[in-house]
């Protein structure tokens, strides 16, 4: 079985009375709307993604997928008022002293104005993928050389492909660490699975985004994982893209790795 091995940490809560310091929340995967906090992709980009620890760890294709509108599935902001995030990424200080410096996880209040997410599931998204391989590989003699980067994922067990498949769109969101029941002794965290709370976060607010005319902006981004192999079909060899498990926080950190 094709996967990459996760370590979880038993988990633990701690009362820290500390600061949570060079905290990071770009690529937050804001769990309730299964979207990552950026506006920068758009629906339709591929990268490579590497998890191997050798290389870089994200790599953009040169690809341009046209998703048809049809194909997207829409979710209005009734329920979206808060929502666990994961995937970010801080230092809990004590004192002077980091305690814990890693992925960072904790439960937000949202503050939602006309949102809208849109974006195609993980099985289109390796249709589409197909596709685009077959039309790439079109004429192609040899194997040896397949389009797409396919050899680098269907030959290593730890690089996969990340498929940007839709959108969060929205007149004003605002995140929030916490809630208000948090709100005169501090929040609960996480941090690398372990629990702290009575943590200092100083300004609450970790994520906004408003739009600055008359659309609404694009505050987050949906993104899937696809693994691939080949398959005899007839004695044709086909290329298959297919799901592979999500990793939102390794999603994250390798998305904020290009800086």
């Amino acid at each position: 079985m094709r996967r990459t091995a996760i370590l979880l940490s038993t988990l633990l809560t701690l009362s820290a009375c500390a600061d949570l310091q060079n905290t990071n929340y770009d690529y937050a995967f804001i769990s309730q709307a299964r979207s990552f906090a950026s506006g920068a992709e758009f629906p339709g980009q591929v990268y490579l993604l590497n998890l191997s620890g050798d290389g870089a760890p994200l790599t953009e294709l040169n690809l341009d997928l046209q998703i048809d509108d049809s194909l997207y599935a829409t979710q209005g902001s009734a329920t979206l008022s808060s929502s666990r995030v994961v995937g970010a990424s801080a230092n809990l200080v004590r004192r002077g002293v980091v305690q814990a410096s890693g992925s960072l996880a904790f439960d937000a209040s949202i503050k939602a104005t006309n949102t809208q997410v849109r974006r195609i599931t993980a099985p289109q998204a390796a249709r589409l993928l197909s596709d685009a391989y077959r039309e790439a590989v079109s004429g192609q003699e040899s194997e040896s050389d397949l389009p797409l980067y396919a050899r680098q994922v269907i030959d290593n067990p730890d690089i996969y492909y990340a498929f940007v498949t839709g959108y969060m769109e929205t007149d004003a969101l605002v995140l929030q660490h916490g809630t208000p029941e948090d709100s005169d002794s501090g929040v609960t965290i996480s941090i690398n699975g372990i629990e702290f709370s009575n943590v200092n976060v100083g300004n609450r607010n970790v994520y906004s985004c408003v739009k600055s005319g008359a659309e609404r902006a694009v505050c987050a981004i949906s993104i899937e994982l696809l693994d691939a192999r080949l398959v005899d079909v007839g004695g044709e060899t086909l290329f298959r893209a297919f799901p592979a498990p999500f990793a939102p926080e390794a999603i994250a950190q390798a998305f904020r790795s290009r800086g």
